[in-house]
């Protein structure tokens, strides 16, 4: 049976994140909501180029920069750069689901690189904090989730969301801590709104997929799931995520075929290649393997082996802190990944010895 990572396992994903994401994380003081026919023509005229748009923002007159933005969105060789100034000074005047939703229809009508620059800068506008303190708020619930105090931490995070509930980064991160503490139902209502306001966020997509599955969505979990896994390529955990919920499913060959490729381009996920031998002698155990059982023990324990002869390097980047991109190095610890695998080698030995001694 694929392992459930419990809570230390999920936990060390935090600080992974925590301390391998570089969010690009801008702070501003919110302005007044934004009311055209507060504007005089003159403003409109005083600064008809990026420039001028860029000035106003550096200015922080955000209801300025609007209206001049929007004039410059209809040209067409400046369309991509005004849209992006014109959804930062919308999300700094206090309107964020507007902002996004111009980078949005505007990433739907691209490709290429500009569609992934879109992304990128959408990326960025669905995580701005509009206030230090609100910044501040934020960071002291990451801090707690970090140290493991889940409750404090959703207290903060909370708190944050109150005064900004249209921000990704916060609610993304209340998500994880949902689901961390087995609140399956709310971790889904704030992850789903996170996906609302961003649908190309794979952090995004992992959590989500992560708390549907165990809210027993298995179809929809999935299909999150496989999208996280395009973005999410050295994650392991959105592969390990991906192969339970796929052999829950009892689609336990293409559990496996996650689980191996996952392995063979990140040699250092062990914890996929012990997730992979379990498989093989569950197979086994419930006699579905038939007269072939024997050479899929064998294959089981040559995988194990090579989780034991890379244990050394694992454990030392373990150590380190070295982590993945983005999601990091997300695996039990070296000490229970030895004993659990030294456990089922045995098992596996026990078994081998036991059919060696049926046939003679």
């Amino acid at each position: 049976m694929t392992r459930v990572l419990t809570f230390p396992y999920v936990f060390l994903l935090i600080v992974a994140s925590f301390l391998s994401i570089e969010y690009p994380v801008f702070l501003a003081q919110a302005h007044a909501q934004d009311t055209e026919d507060e504007e005089s023509e003159t403003t409109a005229t005083s600064y008809p180029n990026l420039e001028g748009a860029d000035r106003l923002l550096k200015e922080k007159k955000y209801v300025d920069a609007v209206l001049v933005l929007r004039k410059l969105v209809k040209i067409s060789s400046l369309q991509t750069e005004a849209s992006i100034r014109l959804a930062r000074a919308l999300t700094y005047s206090g309107r964020r689901e507007e902002a996004l939703s111009t980078l949005w229809q505007l990433v739907d009508k691209s490709s290429g690189k500009r569609k992934e620059h879109l992304i990128q800068q959408g990326r960025v506008v669905s995580k701005l904090f509009l206030t230090n303190e609100n910044f501040q708020l934020y960071q002291d619930g990451l801090n707690l989730l970090v140290a493991g105090k889940i409750r404090a931490a959703q207290e903060k995070l909370e708190k944050a969301l109150a005064l900004e509930p249209d921000n990704v980064e916060v609610l993304t991160r209340l998500g994880q801590a949902l689901v961390i503490s087995g609140d399956h139902d709310s971790a889904a209502e704030r992850l789903r709104l996170a996906k609302k306001h961003n649908p190309y966020e794979a952090n995004v997509q992992l959590w989500l997929g992560r708390a549907l599955f165990l809210r027993g969505e298995k179809q929809e979990a999935l299909n999150e799931l496989k999208a996280a896994s395009q973005t999410l390529k050295t994650s392991q955990l959105v592969n390990l995520w991906l192969a339970e919920s796929l052999k829950s499913s009892g689609k336990i060959l293409e559990a496996v075929q996650v689980l191996e490729k996952d392995a063979k381009e990140n040699p250092l996920h062990l914890q996929s290649i012990l997730e992979m031998a379990k498989m093989r002698v569950a197979a086994v155990e419930n006699g579905r393997d038939g007269p072939d059982q024997q050479s899929v023990l064998w294959s089981a324990r040559r995988q194990l082996q090579l989780v034991l002869s890379r244990f050394p390097e694992y454990a030392d980047r373990f150590k380190q802190f070295q982590f993945d991109v983005d999601l990091g190095l997300e695996t039990a610890n070296p000490t229970e990944l030895k004993s659990q695998t030294e456990a089922l080698l045995e098992r596996i030995e026990t078994k081998l010895e036991d059919k060696k001694t049926a046939t003679t």
